[in-house]
């Protein structure tokens, strides 16, 4: 009679281990998307900037780039160099 109530009572692992592996998954893809906002920011501005610029990834300069034509569609970016 014990054993029914403790079988009954027990949790079954897997449905709570797919959980933390999902808010690690959740954890994971929010922190790489701020880092990647922040590159993308932090381009941004030294596009605007003009002068030596950090290489960045592709990705990251085509977001970059996209983002400036839509908030200054008219403007013309300052002479750039790009460094490793």
């Amino acid at each position: 009679m014990l054993t029914d109530f403790t079988e009954k009572a027990m949790i079954d692992p897997v449905p709570l281990i797919l959980i933390v592996f999902w808010g690690a998954a959740a954890l994971a893809f929010y922190l790489n998307w701020k880092s990647f906002r922040n590159e993308v920011e932090e381009h941004k501005t030294a596009l605007l900037k003009g002068g030596l610029v950090k290489r960045r990834s592709s990705k990251v300069h085509k977001t970059a780039m996209s983002e400036l034509g839509q908030e200054h569609p008219n403007r013309k970016l300052p002479h750039r160099e790009y460094f490793d």
